[in-house]
């Protein structure tokens, strides 16, 4: 029998971690221990998506389903230099839908910046806090209490609406979020990008 390659052991390991951060934010929302996530990434990048059609796209068996950025795997989120985070406003969009604001986003900054998405929301939900502290003054900026979205995953909840992970600190604790593509752009939403 043929033995797994590093890189599949690799893509089990990361599967699993996945499975079960997604688990925790399943309860955190709906506040219920019996969620199995048990669904295969999907990997694609941010750019090839149509926001604009998944929003309104909701079906209750993709609950649990998710995209990862490829481009995102090999990025360092520890080591990466802080003059090449970014942290954007874009208090233009105030009113606008999510969906706008992730099509401004990949067409301005697609070949540009990495999207950050799903690896990166776990991240700053579980690491953080415990990462150095040369490490954790690069993203100080992200505890102002805004939202920060990271538009490089789309998450589907219990209903099957496609989200967007999002995080923003509430002066105790990170809020474990994401936000549906046809909720409104507010004046306290970001959006967080690593200049490549």
């Amino acid at each position: 029998m043929e033995q797994p390659s590093e890189e599949q052991l690799k893509v089990e390991l990361e599967k699993k971690e996945n499975d079960l951060f997604l688990k925790k934010t399943f309860e955190t929302w709906y506040g219920e221990n019996e969620f199995k996530v048990d669904k295969t990434p999907i990997v694609l990048d941010p750019r090839d998506l149509n926001f604009e059609q998944i929003k309104d796209n909701s079906v209750k068996d993709k609950f649990g389903e998710y995209t990862i950025n490829p481009e995102m795997q090999d990025v360092d989120i520890e080591h990466i230099s802080p003059e090449k985070i970014k942290i954007f406003p874009l208090s233009e969009f105030v009113g606008k839908q999510l969906y706008e604001v992730a099509k401004h986003i990949i067409d301005t900054y697609g070949s540009t910046h990495h999207i950050p998405g799903l690896e990166f929301w776990k991240w700053v939900l579980e690491e953080y806090e415990n990462a150095p502290d040369e490490v954790k003054v690069k993203y100080k900026e992200m505890k102002d209490g805004n939202h920060h979205h990271f538009l490089g995953s789309i998450v589907r909840d219990q209903e099957g609406h496609a989200r967007v992970p999002n995080a923003g600190w509430n002066g105790l604790e990170w809020d474990r979020s994401a936000r549906w593509l046809g909720n409104n752009w507010n004046s306290n939403d970001r959006i967080v990008l690593f200049e490549k």
